[in-house]
């Protein structure tokens, strides 16, 4: 069963496959300016929102059922060619956003040193 998605990087649960988030992590800022007053107070005006981030890990895992170098190859793609994707969990969208930062901890290897376990953070910002 399908939980979610970020473009083509889907996230599933099933019987013989799992590939979920955790520590999902979302914030946003909004822009001020300043206008100093001649002998008087400084007014601030809302000039708009910031792009909100969110940050997530992931772990994948081949005995999960998880091709673990095609979804690397996925996730560093997406991040070096500035690919703009829609981020879907649930029933709910959260919007556009781009994969600006992630980091691979490699666990395991198989034989031919093929990654069996990684646990991938992905930072992510919201495409305005």
């Amino acid at each position: 069963m399908t939980v979610g998605s970020l473009g083509d990087i889907i996230f599933k649960v099933s019987s013989s496959e799992v590939e979920t988030l955790k520590n999902l992590k979302k914030s946003g800022g909004a822009s001020y300016g300043k206008h100093n007053l001649h002998c008087g107070d400084t007014l601030l005006e809302f000039t708009g929102r910031d792009a909100g981030s969110i940050s997530f890990d992931i772990t994948l895992c081949s005995s999960l059922g998880v091709n673990v170098t095609k979804e690397l190859e996925k996730i560093e793609g997406a991040e070096r060619s500035g690919k703009v994707m829609r981020l879907i969990l649930g029933k709910s969208i959260y919007g556009k956003w781009v994969i600006v930062k992630h980091s691979v901890n490699y666990k395991y290897f198989d034989r031919e040193q093929n990654p069996t376990v990684a646990e991938v953070s992905a930072s992510l910002t919201e495409y305005l």
